[in-house]
């Protein structure tokens, strides 16, 4: 899945894998395997008042969701193999975005005043 996001203005896009459904333990198994944590959560009410069954969440976003994708790719059936190709050709496009985020730091911390020995002075 792709998710967009939009910040002042501008629109991101990021990978994400998500996995809901009833069954605690598959959906748990999932989350120890992300890293993540589990949610659930009531899946509304039916016609008759009653309510739904309890549903189950996790959520992986960002690089290691790439990661998770490039590891399940084997497993998966031809429509979810060709959208997770998909997002995989986009990705490779994408510049890092951890090296973006470094030099964008590098730049600011060259302009900040240091003492003698290199360290950073408080203004």
């Amino acid at each position: 899945m792709n998710t967009r996001s939009i910040v002042n203005g501008v629109l991101y896009h990021y990978p994400r894998i998500a996995l809901s459904m009833s069954d605690k333990d598959v959906v748990s198994r999932a989350s120890m395997m992300f890293g993540t944590k589990l949610f659930q959560f009531e899946n509304g009410r039916r016609i008759d008042g009653t309510p739904g069954k309890r549903m189950y969440r996790t959520t992986i976003g960002g690089q290691r969701a790439i990661h998770f994708m490039v590891v399940l790719l084997p497993f998966m059936g031809l429509r979810r193999s060709r959208k997770i190709q998909s997002l995989l050709r986009l990705e490779k496009k994408r510049p890092d975005p951890n090296t973006r985020r470094r030099s964008k730091c590098r730049r600011h911390a060259a302009t900040r005043k240091r003492n003698a020995a290199g360290q950073f002075v408080v203004v």
